[in-house]
């Protein structure tokens, strides 16, 4: 036997490494889709439907609810007195712009203009034109035929530089042939002033009286919309001894 003790040790058993973790990978995130739904888009409507200006600002908007608008574009379209519709126009400055606003081309007296836009979103979606909105200048009294006892003055304060005048019960001024939903005249007003007629042929549409409290030249005064009728349109004077001042002829055929 040993003359030195024996000891015995015990070590636990040693435990293998734990094995690193794989981190879980994010996945990428969801594209959002483009979206789908057109923007929309309208003409502002024009305050008076008949202006005496050669020219007039024309207004439009749109709304987009997803990546909101990105450009307009603009188109007019005439018709004349007859009812004969021209082709749309699109000018290369009214198309893909930003702005929100423009002046009108010219508009020619006895012809009304209607104008239409759409909206492209960020996305590319477009929308349909929008409704038309109109506006019309007054044809000048030299272009009506008058009968019976009139006068023509002149004068800086008048539409076009000049007006027929009568205090004949019975005196007209006529277009020979138009296609119209309205009409009226611009007028001169005064506390003396008369009253006249508008026809369309034999029908009477309605009456206008040219009295006011004071005297006012360029007025603009048009009948309620009606259904659209053709035929020859009248100024009928249906007062005597009273001023009936007539510079233009108001027409619209929509």
């Amino acid at each position: 036997t040993s003359d030195f003790p024996t000891s015995s040790s015990s070590h636990p058993p040693s435990t293998p490494p734990t094995p690193p973790t794989t981190p879980t990978p994010t996945p990428p995130p969801t594209p959002t889709p483009a979206p789908t739904s057109p923007p929309t888009a309208g003409i502002t409507p024009f305050g008076p439907a008949f202006v005496l200006a050669p020219t007039t600002v024309v207004r439009w908007s749109g709304a987009d609810a997803g990546t909101g608008v990105a450009s307009y574009d603009v188109r007019y379209q005439v018709t004349g007195a007859q009812g004969q519709v021209g082709a749309w126009v699109q000018p290369s400055t009214w198309q893909q712009t930003t702005r929100t606003a423009a002046t009108s081309p010219t508009l020619l007296p006895g012809r009304t203009t209607c104008f239409q836009v759409r909206a492209r979103d960020g996305a590319g979606n477009t929308s349909s034109w929008s409704v038309s909105r109109c506006v019309a200048r007054p044809l000048d009294d030299p272009a009506l035929t008058a009968a019976g006892r009139w006068s023509r003055v002149s004068g800086s304060a008048l539409y076009g530089g000049s007006s027929l005048r009568s205090t004949s019960l019975g005196a007209t001024a006529t277009l020979s042939s138009a296609q119209v939903r309205r009409v009226g005249v611009v007028a001169t007003t005064c506390p003396t002033c008369g009253t006249l007629g508008l026809y369309v042929g034999s029908q009477l549409i309605g009456k206008l009286s040219l009295a006011s409290p004071t005297t006012g030249h360029r007025r603009v005064l048009a009948l309620p919309p009606f259904a659209r009728r053709t035929g020859a349109v009248t100024v009928r004077v249906l007062s005597s001894g009273r001023l009936v001042s007539v510079d233009g002829l108001l027409l619209s055929s929509v």
